[in-house]
């Protein structure tokens, strides 16, 4: 897994804290954030804009995740074989072998 980035911490509303985690690789916004269901970590790929909020159990479970395990996850053949299975399974279950055409 890449290593040795650079980390900025910003002033943020609240109790809500914002951290800009950077390498040659990603750049990512980490920041916590308090929903009605309570406090989550929320994480913003800055590059698609695409962020996640993920609650403490999650978080839990990811700790258990070895090197290797998310060495598949940021490898990009994983992700191309990924995004295959994935319109797999949308073709099955909406019966249509190509969704983009299908777009209004």
């Amino acid at each position: 897994m890449p290593g040795n980035g650079t980390m900025t911490k910003k002033a943020s509303k609240g109790r809500s804290t914002r951290f800009d985690l950077a390498n040659e690789f990603a750049h990512v916004t980490v920041e916590t954030i308090t929903t009605g269901n309570g406090v989550r970590l929320r994480l913003r790929d800055n590059g698609t804009q695409r962020a996640i909020d993920l609650d403490p159990l999650v978080l839990s479970a990811l700790v258990w995740l070895t090197d290797s395990d998310l060495d598949h996850i940021v490898d990009p053949q994983f992700a191309i074989e990924a995004g295959v299975r994935a319109k797999r399974a949308s073709a099955a279950i909406f019966g249509k072998t190509d969704l983009a055409e299908n777009r209004s």
